[in-house]
């Protein structure tokens, strides 16, 4: 059944999903850098949509908005705590050790 959202529904879910697009891309980048290996970020990748895609054998989705927020804050967590840990440095080494144009 498709649902209709309001306009702010829809800005919100577009937020949470513009949000949640970006701390995956900041894991995946964290994971690259760490491993220097493609198949290893894509391997993180696939466990990452297989364990999103598990979960919904334990619930069931009513409000698609509500499960992208759960997921969007899921990665949100995961940076942070990649960020208060300090595993962020691994950025400041590459950089010292790429030149970048």
């Amino acid at each position: 059944q498709t649902q209709i959202y309001t306009p702010w529904e829809q800005l919100l879910n577009l937020t949470a999903l513009a949000i949640g697009s970006i701390c995956t891309f900041i894991y995946l980048s964290y994971v690259y850098v760490c491993s220097q290996s493609v198949i290893v970020t894509a391997f993180a990748h696939i466990v990452m949509n297989n364990s999103a895609g598990a979960f919904s054998y334990f619930v069931v989705v009513e409000n698609q908005l509500l499960a992208n927020m759960g997921l969007s804050l899921t990665m949100v967590v995961i940076v942070a705590l990649l960020y208060l840990t300090g595993q962020f440095s691994v950025f400041k080494s590459l950089k010292n050790h790429h030149h970048f144009v």
